[in-house]
């Protein structure tokens, strides 16, 4: 069986295992928001930092699982069949962008590279790019939901990183409510197929969305549990706070 776990906790259902096993398996969703496993550039050469970020933190567990890329042409395909209309928000490293999108534009998707600019990065780059954005590829497909107008469909969003022990790469509430409600409606199916420390089904307690999630690691799997869990029992005290000072970012592109 591909599903190790099911937790369900009020509209979410929450997965252990493989997505790409588990994903054939499901029933239609209305919107994906996910972030898999980003693949980092080349080191600069002679320098043992990626972008101003030392490489040596990844070559710990916590980093393993989440800098070893994905199979876009595998995922998108799954993420097609599950997601009709397909609606997806998928973020990525820059070395994955014009992978992702090439992928998404064969499928006849209409494609949209955003921008997460983190506000309190580490202000000094060390003769290479500062490490204040990351990115997301909105795909769609035609009869997508796609709510908001000129004030929400800003393609750059300023938030600061928020420090969080749950998980490496934790992305901010803030922007995963923006892209959420953008591309879903109240009682839509949410999916995403890499659950991390729960924050897309966080999000959807928060906004009354239906979610599924599927997570690979049972660490991760656990800490989302818990953290879903608590959004429900306590929704105005699970959204984490932004850091006090400046930090460096947990991935740079």
């Amino acid at each position: 069986m591909p599903i190790k776990k099911e937790v369900v906790i009020g509209d979410c259902r929450l997965l252990l295992g493989d997505c790409l096993e588990i994903m054939p398996t499901l029933d239609k969703v209305d919107c994906v928001v996910t972030d898999p496993p980003y693949e980092l550039s080349d080191p600069c050469p002679g320098k043992s930092h990626h972008f101003g970020t030392g490489l040596s933190k990844f070559d710990s567990e916590d980093f393993k699982a989440i800098v070893s890329g994905v199979d876009y042409g595998e995922l998108i395909g799954q993420l097609s069949g599950v997601c009709r209309p397909y609606n997806g928000f998928v973020f990525c490293s820059n070395r994955q962008i014009s992978k992702l999108m090439r992928i998404c534009e064969m499928n006849g998707y209409s494609t949209t590279l955003l921008v997460w600019h983190k506000t309190n990065s580490v202000p000094f780059a060390n003769s290479v790019w500062r490490g204040d954005i990351e990115y997301c590829v909105h795909a769609r497909g035609k009869g997508a939901v796609f709510n908001g107008g000129a004030i929400e469909h800003t393609k750059v969003t300023a938030h600061p990183i928020v420090q969080d022990a749950a998980h490496p790469t934790v992305k901010p509430m803030a922007v995963i409510l923006k892209y959420m409600k953008i591309c879903s409606n109240p009682g839509q199916y949410v999916l995403d197929p890499f659950l991390g420390s729960g924050t897309t089904g966080v999000a959807c307690a928060k906004l009354g969305r239906k979610f599924v999630g599927i997570e690979l690691e049972e660490r991760y799997f656990d800490i989302a549990c818990e953290r879903i869990s608590k959004a429900y029992d306590q929704p105005d005290m699970f959204v984490g706070q932004p850091a006090p000072r400046p930090v460096q970012a947990g991935l740079s592109l």
